[in-house]
């Protein structure tokens, strides 16, 4: 199960597992769960050995819990108003995120800008029989378009 749809099953006391045969990282969401003790094996969870969430993990995770999310949501966004404290403009000074918005920035400088299939077909055909293909290509079904392909090959139109 994904680890949002984890969370919210747990939130609503569904009983979760997160297989932990892949692993766990990142990239998977479920480095969250390390202490939570629903991380488990296929034959755990084939032998139905789901277990319950740590109540420590729980209650670091769902503050306010016997709550629903809508309410502790509002009185979070009532508690920010009512301080003035915007945690978000907080995040964009921490090294984590100057650390990944200078390796998107670096990723960003290093692609070249694609050209459209218009101007591909363009550049490669000419002008004119670049721009009759990209019709073509685009405005005929696939049931016209093969056999037109076809004849054009045989009589080298292209």
């Amino acid at each position: 199960m994904s680890s949002t749809a984890c969370l919210e099953a747990i939130d609503r006391g569904s009983r979760a597992a997160l297989v932990l045969d892949l692993g766990v990282h990142e990239r998977y969401g479920n480095q969250v769960f390390l202490d939570s003790g629903l991380l488990r094996t296929f034959r755990q969870i084939t032998e139905d050995r789901i277990g319950t969430p740590a109540p420590a993990w729980r209650d670091g995770c769902f503050h306010g819990a016997g709550r629903t999310g809508t309410e502790r949501i509002a009185d979070r966004v009532e508690e920010l108003l009512a301080s003035g404290e915007r945690p978000s403009r907080a995040v964009w000074e921490t090294d984590y995120f100057r650390s990944a918005a200078e390796s998107h920035l670096a990723t960003a400088a290093r692609l070249v800008p694609r050209q459209s299939p218009l101007a591909r077909r363009k550049l490669k055909h000419g002008p004119l029989k670049g721009t009759l293909s990209h019709v073509a290509y685009n405005g005929l079904p696939p049931v016209v378009r093969r056999p037109l392909k076809r004849w054009a090959k045989d009589h080298q139109l292209f």
